[in-house]
């Protein structure tokens, strides 16, 4: 069966969503500086003044979202703080989210691919033949096809092809 070549960031659309974290409180998510409490409440005061102020990168969930001819796959991740898009951009969650979703939608190719693969009918056997004519007389214009009894196909080049002193000789001997 072929295979498919794996898609790269070049190949595909990225696109990135905010949606407001709706799924866990600021105050529960910034807990885990017992040494100095007032730490964590500063930060959720800056958040919250941020948020006040129509900051969509406040505190948001993220969809990274990697596209290619009609397929997409998406990486989400709440509990997101930034200043805006330029700095999650520059944090290596963007780069990691684009990874993930890129090798999902690779895998999503593979498997409807494999699906598809099965769904292909085979060529009739002139058609086949016809088809190997039409790209191996262009290349090989002094070449001639031919099948034997059980449909295998023989390319007779017409070329002699020698080797002497080191030197490949390919010389055309003609038309049969």
């Amino acid at each position: 069966m072929a295979k498919l070549r794996k898609l790269t960031v070049e190949d595909v659309v990225i696109s990135i969503k905010t949606e407001p974290e709706t799924e866990v409180r600021l105050a529960d998510h910034f807990n885990s500086n017992e040494e100095d409490p007032s730490a964590d409440l500063a930060l959720i005061e800056e958040i919250e003044q941020e948020i006040a102020a129509g900051s969509e990168w406040a505190w948001c969930a993220v969809t990274v979202k990697v596209e290619w001819n009609g397929f997409c796959e998406e990486e989400v991740v709440g509990c997101m703080s930034y200043k805006n898009e330029a700095e999650f951009r520059a944090d290596g969650y963007f780069e990691d989210m684009v990874k993930t979703a890129l090798s999902d939608l690779n895998a999503t190719l593979e498997l409807n691919f494999a699906n598809l693969f099965e769904l292909i009918l085979p060529l009739p056997k002139e058609a086949a033949f016809q088809q190997l004519l039409d790209v191996v007389l262009p290349i090989l214009p002094n070449a001639s096809l031919d099948q034997d009894e059980d449909g295998q196909v023989i390319i007779n080049t017409n070329f002699k092809h020698t080797v002497s002193d080191g030197v490949e000789i390919i010389s055309d001997m003609g038309q049969p």
